[in-house]
């Protein structure tokens, strides 16, 4: 079965009505959106889909019959209907993140997207739509294009594929930035591709990792963290990331490093990822090593940063407080007690230096792996008015790459519920345990949410904010194992019947083909 797809601008007020009746008439059932409605003040589509309940255009009513956002992207069910009872559904794609003229700044977030538009299988045409319907549909198209091609032929040609797109409609693929953004999207593509696995499918394949008969999983698994390694390497050596940022950012971030403000100068954030607090006195300053991660559903973020040093101390809760955090993860707080570089930041029943916080404990609990510490914040507003904010902060006792104990561990870690909240994980530099850690919170969300799981794709955004994530291979053959005993425990993998498991095999298979379809034409 070939597929159709079209290319296409984003409808405008005088064309919207002949947008959905095309919708109609093609029995369009997948639209790929990829502009904001808005973007630098100016209307970039008019909005063809309602927020909730039904809206009309001509003789055609679109209905709202359900809505999933995630991070980057929002996934919604219509339905479109006539008088006399007919009517069809489609599934809208929508991501979020991409700049008019430019790129998103992960190429990972459009690989996780489109295999999110992949896993809704369908035999009719397939609408691809920007704004003009030129830069950001002629990438996607064309990364769609190169995954086709690396099906059928075991090799890319991504300028002929350009070129071929570029001949049936002008300034596809609009400039350098994409261009370059192509092929880094690939690449990533590539290194993931049919990593996808369902819960059944992944407890079975990295059963018994470690054994002498997994050799095989063992050999495979270090193959893609080279390519991880590579990969994430490059982004490091990128200081842009798809965005204009000065050389001298970096160079600023440098000089504070003399100030005391990094425990390791090698480790410094990217700009564009940095955490960048609000300055509540004149003699505090912007600046934290800190990173923000997307996490995987709505609003929600994690934040990874080094544990506190005496200089730091005021601004890691000032960033707890700004970001309104729920919960701190922290690893070796321990044994950094006998460090000269850790500040202490727990015992500060007073108010900090020039700033209206009172941190104070309200209940302590211990077990052999963690210590748990409730504690209430009050930030004084006024003489007469002050606001209250509960944090818990979580102490791990453990280092060593054990599966049972990370897994116990990030069982209770997730029994806070921090749905849409900010979890912030630290330990000495802000990335080995911290950054193992969040990695896999997001996988475990991942799996709880779709049943489907892909580590390098995880592991490889979570990289290119904060490269020093996984740094050695026996962190990401570690993750496989914990990753294993939570899917084989989960609630959502034991109850689920044989029905559902074939079905969501049988949406991974169709996925697969997609990317053997070609795209032709239906230009507005």
């Amino acid at each position: 079965m070939w597929m159709f797809h079209g290319k296409t601008s984003g409808p405008s007020k005088m064309m919207i009505n002949d947008f959905i009746r095309m919708l109609w008439e093609e029995k369009i059932e997948k639209i790929v959106m990829l502009t904001s409605l808005v973007e630098n003040g100016k209307v970039k589509c008019e909005r063809y889909w309602p927020d909730e309940g039904k809206i009309r255009f001509g003789n055609i009513k679109v209905a709202l019959i359900t809505t999933h956002k995630f991070c980057d992207y929002t996934i919604s069910l219509l339905e479109l209907s006539k008088k006399g009872g007919e009517s069809h559904s489609f599934t809208h794609f929508h991501f979020t993140a991409w700049p008019d003229n430019s790129a998103p700044l992960s190429s990972w977030s459009i690989v996780e997207f489109k295999h999110k538009v992949n896993l809704t299988p369908t035999t009719k045409p397939v609408l691809v739509h920007c704004s003009a319907g030129v830069g950001r549909t002629g990438t996607y198209i064309a990364f769609h294009n190169a995954m086709k091609q690396a099906q059928k032929t075991d090799h890319i040609d991504i300028f002929q594929i350009v070129v071929k797109l570029r001949k049936e409609r002008m300034f596809m693929v609009q400039n350098s930035t994409q261009y370059e953004f192509l092929f880094k999207t690939i690449q990533m593509a590539l290194l993931s591709s049919k990593t996808t696995l369902t819960g059944h499918a992944f407890v079975e394949k990295y059963k018994g990792l470690g054994d002498k008969s997994s050799a095989a999983v063992h050999l495979e698994l270090e193959k893609t963290f080279k390519g991880l390694e590579t990969v994430s390497a490059t982004s490091k050596g990128d200081k842009t990331e798809n965005n204009e940022y000065a050389e001298y950012q970096y160079e600023d971030i440098g000089c504070k490093t003399i100030e005391g403000k990094n425990r390791f100068p090698s480790i410094l954030p990217n700009p564009v990822h940095q955490v960048v607090l609000t300055k509540e006195h004149k003699d505090l300053d912007d600046s934290i090593n800190a990173v923000l991660i997307p996490g995987y559903k709505g609003k929600a973020h994690h934040i990874l940063t080094q544990l506190p040093m005496p200089s730091t101390v005021v601004d890691f809760w000032r960033l707890v407080i700004q970001h309104r955090a729920s919960l701190i993860v922290a690893f070796e707080f321990t044994s950094m007690l006998s460090d000269k570089t850790f500040g202490s930041y727990l015992h500060t029943d007073h108010l900090f230096k020039n700033l209206p916080y009172e941190v104070q404990s309200s209940y302590r609990t211990q077990t052999d792996l963690w210590e748990e510490t409730g504690m209430m914040v009050h930030i004084k507003k006024t003489a007469f008015k002050s606001e209250h904010h509960r944090i818990v902060h979580l102490k791990s006792h453990f280092t060593d790459l054990d599966s049972n104990k990370m897994f116990n561990f990030m069982k209770h870690v997730r029994s806070h519920n921090t749905f849409n909240k900010t979890v912030v994980f630290t330990c000495r530099n802000g990335a080995q345990y911290s950054g193992l850690a969040c990695v896999l919170y997001l996988l475990m969300d991942r799996f709880d949410s779709d049943m489907f799981v892909s580590v390098p794709t995880v592991v490889g955004s979570v990289k290119s904010i904060r490269p020093e994530v996984l740094s050695d291979l026996s962190q990401y053959v570690f993750v496989h194992k914990v990753l294993q005993r939570y899917i084989e425990l989960s609630s959502q993998y034991n109850n689920v019947g044989d029905d559902v498991l074939k079905q969501n095999q049988a949406r991974l298979e169709a996925s697969e083909h997609q990317e053997d379809q070609v795209y032709a034409n239906i230009v507005m």
